[in-house]
């Protein structure tokens, strides 16, 4: 490397330091560093030694392989100076961000190594009518880099005498020919080990104006544990810090997230003063790839207001703190596409165990076995049909027993008479016939059930637990795991939904759709009305109450994308959304 930039670039962090530098631009940086004199290159030394002299014993060895240093070392205070501005070792918190492994993972992604493989001819397909289906085609998206949120794995051990952190964080954002951007959180009170933060209101990183074409993007967060000092005045060192970074990388031919990473975040973590403590600086580097593959993937849902795609680990200060983000697709419309996997069908099941259809003429059950296979039948006509991660199990059409698929086609008896049946997770439940009637529990052995909850007007499980409403609709319920045990969450309701690690409700009205936080009556208004929902792993998707459009809400209150146009219902299980077209004259999967 150049020991001239490499002193250019220590000297204008040294002169900041001692608040006497103004760095604007990276144009106006290079432009100093080629004005620079042997002089100003001497006065850098010194401060570099006297830099030197400020570092711990392990710092001083991991950079340069001794501890002590002088002007009669072998090493020369240029050798230092190279050593300090050079490729430090990668934080090993930021595990598996700047892996180029993800791009073995994205062939697993449909949609994004090739043309689909048309169905072939089986019961289930038939032509489908034009005019009358999902919103067809590829749309070019935007994205936007939220920060979702904050976990305290373990506070500061001494807080000015306070029992809790008073928690900030400060960000900054570095792309390659764009001036960094930094800005810091609010500063949050009663921080102990195992507390949850999500910020609001909403903070973007990455499209801050709005959502922007992916780009490479570096994002460094830096946990600040609030005592005495100017929480302003940490963000304006940071952002010089990056600032004199990316100007030094520019001029010397080094990618964006390689200093941000190797340099910035090492800097950041030996520089900040005293006054507040400093619990850490950590660093992802988000590939455009990878800000189109995460914005396709599901929310990660943590702890109880955490939902997100990636994070870090940020430690110091004897504190632990877990920082998360999330990427959102722009209203544009995601990068997605709806494919024809069936034809002819009239109600749709999904789950873990996959998607199944009903034929509209025979009622018999088909199995989708994936795209280019032709579907399975599973079975006859039946009242209903439950899904479980592993289990298909049908109600018989005059609905006096409960059967479970053993192979396809073939079904054993596994109870007595129900009124409807609910699958959630590997579990599968029974309400008793009638109305409002009690909900019972498989126990994996054939007419082996127990009687876990007293009577409702609606039972729906996800991947936790089971949720009822109450007979009147006048509360919703969750069941704790013994039976009998149950407690109330929310007040009342038309009808609720569950699916993944979700549930919402819809007011009794119908006027808006709320979902749980995870928290006695502990809801967030998320929506308007709707046709029909269905919720999985990647979130809730909703049918328009014209039935014109399929949205997905992608996090934020009242943020939907319209993913499709008209369709006749929709399904979700998995990870992935399923519809009929509005004639159901053909199944589609949204990918």
């Amino acid at each position: 490397m150049n020991p001239k930039i490499n002193q250019a670039f220590l000297e204008t962090l040294t002169a900041y330091l001692a608040g006497t530098t103004d760095v604007e631009s990276d144009q106006l940086f290079k432009t100093k560093m080629e004005e620079m004199d042997g002089s100003s290159v001497r006065t850098n030394l010194e401060s570099v030694l006297v830099y030197w002299q400020s570092l711990s014993k392990e710092r001083r060895i991991s950079l340069t392989g001794v501890e002590e240093i002088s002007e009669s070392s072998r090493l020369s205070a240029a050798d230092v100076a190279a050593a300090l501005a050079s490729t430090a070792p990668l934080p090993p918190v930021a595990h598996g961000i700047r892996s180029r492994s993800l791009a073995s993972d994205l062939r697993l992604v449909p949609g994004r190594s090739g043309p689909f493989l048309p169905s072939r001819t089986s019961v289930m397909d038939a032509p489908f009518e034009s005019g009358g289906g999902i919103l067809p085609g590829t749309v070019v998206a935007n994205y936007r880099v939220d920060w979702a949120g904050v976990y305290c794995i373990k506070e500061t051990p001494v807080d000015q005498g306070t029992p809790s952190d008073e928690i900030y964080v400060i960000f900054t954002t570095m792309q390659p020919f764009r001036k960094p951007w930094t800005q810091r959180s609010n500063i949050e009170g009663d921080w102990d080990s195992g507390d949850d933060w999500r910020p609001f209101p909403n903070m973007s990183l990455f499209g801050e104006a709005g959502p922007e074409s992916p780009a490479e993007t570096a994002i460094m967060a830096t946990v600040m544990e609030h005592d005495q000092g100017d929480p302003d005045k940490y963000r304006d060192e940071i952002h010089a810090i990056a600032t004199a970074a990316q100007a030094y990388a520019a001029a010397n031919g080094i990618p964006i997230p390689d200093v941000a990473v190797e340099i910035v975040t090492d800097i950041v973590n030996s520089l900040l003063g005293t006054g507040d403590d400093h619990c850490g600086t950590n660093t992802i580097v988000i590939e455009p790839v990878q800000m189109v593959w995460y914005a396709q993937q599901p929310l990660k849902h943590y702890k109880i207001q955490l939902n997100y795609h990636l994070g870090c680990i940020c430690k110091g200060s004897g504190a632990k703190y877990q920082v998360f983000y999330r990427v959102e697709q722009g209203s544009n419309g995601p990068v997605c596409k709806w494919t024809k996997i069936g034809g002819h069908a009239k109600e749709l099941y999904a789950g873990g165990l996959g998607l199944f259809a009903t034929n509209p003429s025979s009622g018999d059950l088909y199995h989708f076995e994936g795209v280019g296979v032709p579907w399975t039948k599973a079975g006859g006509p039946n009242a209903m049909f439950g899904v479980t991660h592993h289990d298909l199990f049908g109600l018989s059409p005059d609905r006096s027993a409960v059967f479970s698929m053993v192979s396809p086609d073939k079904w054993e008896k596994v109870g007595g008479p129900a009124s409807h049946l609910v699958g959630g997770g590997a579990t599968l439940y029974a309400q008793e016939p009638g109305t409002n009637g009690a909900i019972w529990q498989y126990d994996g052995s054939p007419m082996s059930w127990t009687n876990v909850g007293g009577p409702g007007s609606e039972f729906v499980a996800n991947n936790l637990t089971l949720y009822g409403l109450s007979p009147n609709r006048d509360g919703v319920f969750e069941y704790l795991g013994t039976p009998g045990s149950w407690r109330s969450i929310g007040g009342p309701a038309s009808k609720i939904v569950a699916g993944g690690p979700f549930l919402f409700a819809l007011t009794p009205n119908g006027d808006s759709i709320w979902r749980y936080e995870g928290q006695p009556f502990k809801w967030t208004k998320i929506g308007g009305p709707g046709h029909s929902f269905a919720a999985c792993d990647a979130g809730l998707f909703g049918l328009s109450s014209d039935k014109t459009g399929v949205f997905w809400h992608v996090g934020p209150p009242d943020q939907w994308i319209r993913v499709g146009g008209a369709a006749g219902a929709i399904a979700a299980g998995g990870s992935h959304l399923y519809a009929v077209s509005p004639t159901f004259q053909g199944v589609y999967m949204l990918e």
